[in-house]
């Protein structure tokens, strides 16, 4: 390293010593200096992706790419994995539950959280749409390629505010059914399990919940007369 500190060969070496000695920090932190001095190093770059997949810290191998120079991402593009695509935006308040897709790249794998935690390869493995239910929801979502490098993790905050509450469920005491109307629209409502509409009971304020079994439905009518689901 001394007589040509851009060499790969030599911070492979002496990572591997101090990988031998239980000092993967070390190691780590040879990479780390070495590439903040050379940052166009393309075989000085692999020797560090090559590292973290020796140390079984894969999941770092983003990060470095995140932070490195297009000419660098570009020479690696098998290390280089793309973010899992979302089918809902996040932002964006909704009125009832809803089903979340991700996709990935061909033959990309992917895992999810739904715990605000950052996901791994042990998380929950993605195979069918992810119900987004009533409250706030956060999702954590890694795409995963065939040699197990992953990409970077994305989040996602969801917020399902239902247009009727409270929700559908068994209640010990009276509760008054609200229904959130927006600017522009009104709404009418069915008790009998008939489907509402405009000829049904306009919503003017809070109802009674009445004892026993009810089936409550609602609708939304905006000023040109269009009637929501």
């Amino acid at each position: 390293m001394a007589k040509d500190d851009t060499r790969p060969e030599a911070y492979t070496g002496l990572s591997k010593v101090y990988q031998a000695q239980d000092n993967t920090e070390k190691a780590e932190r040879l990479f780390s200096d070495a590439l903040k001095k050379q940052e166009d190093n393309i075989e000085l770059h692999r020797a560090c992706i090559k590292f973290y997949i020796r140390s079984d810290q894969k999941e770092k191998i983003p990060e470095l790419l995140d932070n490195a120079t297009s000419t660098i991402t570009d020479e690696l593009p098998e290390y280089v994995v793309k973010t899992p695509k979302f089918s809902l935006d996040d932002g964006e308040d909704y009125d009832d539950v809803q089903q979340l897709k991700l996709t990935a790249e061909s033959g990309n794998k992917i895992y999810y959280t739904k715990n605000k935690k950052k996901p791994t390869t042990g998380s929950h493995k993605y195979n069918s749409p992810i119900q987004i239910e009533e409250g706030d929801t956060t999702i954590y979502a890694i795409a995963v390629n065939k040699a197990g490098i992953p990409s970077l993790p994305v989040k996602k905050s969801y917020t399902v505010e239902p247009a009727v509450s409270p929700s559908t469920g068994q209640y010990s005491t009276a509760q008054e059914i609200e229904i959130k109307v927006p600017d522009g629209y009104t709404a009418y409502y069915t008790t009998d399990k008939s489907e509402p509409t405009t000829s049904s009971t306009k919503y003017t304020g809070p109802v009674e919940m009445p004892e026993g079994e009810t089936i409550f439905k609602a609708v939304l009518v905006n000023a040109k007369g269009r009637v929501s689901g």
